[in-house]
């Protein structure tokens, strides 16, 4: 299923998807914003596409983590829920 599926969005409008994503990523890098985002490590091994978009995913990731306002924290496997 799609994120415009899921969301109940029409895919008619792709120029204006594309145009608001592009928007939401260039929010990434202005001045004055913070975006923290905490994800257990399973969610990283989870497939979304083939190799390819994956390798795109992880290199956009790699890519934003260069930037001031976005900051990505994993829990790992090993941690101990119960002291959380």
């Amino acid at each position: 299923m799609g994120i415009a599926a899921f969301r109940g969005v029409p895919t008619v409008d792709i120029e204006g998807a594309v145009a608001s994503r592009v928007k939401r990523q260039e929010t990434l890098s202005k001045a004055g914003h913070r975006f923290v985002v905490l994800v257990e490590e399973p969610v990283l091994y989870n497939r979304i596409g083939d190799p390819d978009v994956m390798q795109t995913q992880l290199t956009f990731l790699a890519g934003a983590m260069r930037l001031p306002s976005p900051a990505l924290g994993v829990i790992p496997f090993t941690a101990d829920r119960r002291s959380m």
